[in-house]
């Protein structure tokens, strides 16, 4: 393997081709969750943006990763980056789930928290997979 295709500089090229995305989009949720309240239109939109941002970084982050996982058509990329944004959105909001059951310090009982979450879990799931089948949409149309 030479230096080009060395472990270090694909995460390099990683970061500085793909991780801005959904990073721009975390740190744009904290500050207008702070500005404009988290619920009711601050959270469903960055789930869509969030959606957008992880679809793009799995595909970019499988170009920079040509080496390893060997190269692979557009289309298998785009599935397998896809199928990857989707597990993540499915992460998170299992993530989520647990933070509120098992970390709620707030006056509401646990009961009533997860009744919440899960009120809004199918809602944040489709936007995420919504901006994901988006970006793809466009790929598709572009290429």
């Amino acid at each position: 393997m030479n230096d080009a295709e060395s472990i270090p500089k694909v995460l390099v090229q990683i970061c500085t081709q793909a991780l801005w995305a959904p990073l721009t989009v975390f740190y744009l949720h904290k500050l207008a969750a702070i500005s404009f309240g988290h619920e009711p239109y601050v959270d469903p939109v960055m789930h869509f943006f969030g959606g957008i941002a992880i679809a793009f970084f799995f595909w970019k982050s499988t170009n920079c990763c040509n080496h390893y996982l060997g190269h692979w058509t557009p289309k298998a990329r785009t599935i397998l980056a896809f199928s990857l944004a989707t597990l993540v959105a499915a992460a998170w909001e299992l993530m989520e789930l647990l933070l509120v059951t098992y970390r709620n310090t707030s006056l509401i009982s646990r009961n009533t928290a997860t009744e919440l979450w899960l009120a809004t879990l199918s809602r944040d799931l489709f936007l995420g997979i919504s901006g994901a089948v988006l970006f793809f949409g466009i790929i598709f149309i572009a290429s």
